[in-house]
């Protein structure tokens, strides 16, 4: 989950060995608590990577909180 807004940038993100997707955080207006992306991998431990890409007026994302859900 993210704060998405104006100044708000993109990042990729990659879970394990899987292709790295890119997330924008970037909107005209700020908004709260939003899920940007979904990642799924087999049970057990993962290496979730993200990179923070920066662009001029755009530096940064924030992380308000990761999710992991167990199927049951």
């Amino acid at each position: 989950m993210t704060t998405e807004g104006t100044t708000r940038g993109s990042a990729t993100v990659k879970l394990d060995s899987g292709a790295a997707t890119t997330i924008s955080t970037n909107a005209t207006t700020t908004k709260s608590a939003q899920v940007v992306d979904v990642v799924q991998g087999a049970s057990g431990p993962h290496k979730l990577v993200v990179n923070v890409l920066g662009t001029a007026g755009h530096p940064r994302i924030d992380i308000d909180a990761f999710f992991v859900l167990a199927k049951s």
